[in-house]
């Protein structure tokens, strides 16, 4: 039944990111044809979600660290007020003491159940952390997972980072009332 959840969230989610594509998006323009900010919050959201509800449930420590913010699509530069942007959503996955040893495997396996849904999977190098981006053709968005390695001080722990990146929009800049709202910073 777990499956079939998770097959109905991740084809609502690409059907969202799908009309955003098909709306014309492109990683080129920076523009996702019309669409706002507003309505590719929610659907990296869920993204995100999804991507950390596939963590094992006896793996996690702790959740925290849950962040949802726009960012800027170019640098400052090319865009100074900030008007081309993606909604990003994060949060952190603490991994228990017991399952701190498995970690890589642990990001390794949930990359492997987006990679068997048709997404694919670029690898950054092995360090204390590693990335691991996955992206769909389906998909104007890409989720990243950041599995850190715990710490041979006993400081660091054992984490999996996940991000999820929505698509370059028009919008009135980081200022804007839009921008402001959706941030809840006024």
């Amino acid at each position: 039944m777990r499956n079939a959840n998770r097959n109905v969230v991740v084809g609502i989610v690409g059907v969202l990111f799908g009309a955003v594509a098909l709306s014309g998006c492109s990683s080129d323009s920076g523009d996702a044809g019309g669409v706002s900010l507003a309505q590719t919050k929610s659907p990296v959201q869920l993204m995100r979600n999804e991507a950390a509800s596939r963590v094992p449930s006896g793996a996690i420590g702790s959740t925290d660290q849950v962040e949802d913010t726009s960012i800027a699509c170019k640098t400052e530069a090319a865009d100074p007020e900030g008007k081309q942007r993606s909604w990003r959503s994060s949060v952190l996955i603490s991994i228990e003491e017991g399952s701190a040893w498995r970690v890589a495997n642990l990001g390794d396996d949930v990359a492997a159940s987006f990679v068997d849904e048709g997404w694919s999977l670029s690898k950054g190098p092995q360090s204390t952390t590693t990335n691991l981006l996955l992206e769909n053709p389906g998909s104007a968005a890409s989720i990243t997972l950041s599995v850190t390695e715990p710490g041979e001080d006993g400081k660091t722990g054992a984490s999996i980072r996940v991000v999820a990146t929505g698509p370059c929009v028009e919008t009135d800049g980081t200022d804007s009332q839009e921008v402001q709202q959706l941030e809840k910073r006024n």
